[in-house]
């Protein structure tokens, strides 16, 4: 079933809803939109370039971070070591894998926190950490 980028959770993330409201916001929400395949013809759906975006929300990190995929709300947290919810604005957060050095994507993070010692990134990890620690 397509959806608009922008629905996550009861809250539309897109940028004309930041500017209006100054964060995500329930207010825009209308599931006939936001769960259809009629999700751009919301007056708050944009189709705006990724630099424009990125521009709006002060981003540098263009070439990491896709909004529409990366935006996560800001109290997620999950108990890996290697997981981190950075903040890019008020109520605007996206999650990133240190261990990869990577942004994980809104449908990756779920994983992230219910199955996080299950992750073969997160074992990697441990085990070189693990490894590292008996040199010294």
């Amino acid at each position: 079933m397509p959806r608009c980028p922008y629905y996550l959770n009861g809250l539309c993330y897109s940028p004309k809803t930041i500017e209006k409201y100054g964060s995500p916001s329930s207010e825009p929400v209308n599931l006939g939109y936001c769960l259809s395949d009629n999700y751009n013809e919301c007056s708050y759906y944009t189709i705006k370039s990724s630099e424009e975006l990125y521009k709006y929300m002060g981003i540098e990190e263009s070439t990491n971070i896709y909004l529409p995929i990366h935006i996560i709300p800001c109290n997620y947290n999950s108990e890996c070591p290697f997981f981190e919810v950075k903040q890019i604005e008020e109520n605007v957060c996206v999650s990133r894998c240190t261990y990869l050095d990577k942004y994980i994507t809104r449908s990756s993070v779920e994983k992230c926190i219910k199955y996080w010692d299950k992750c073969p990134f997160y074992k990697m990890a441990s085990e070189q950490v693990a490894h590292s620690l008996s040199k010294h």
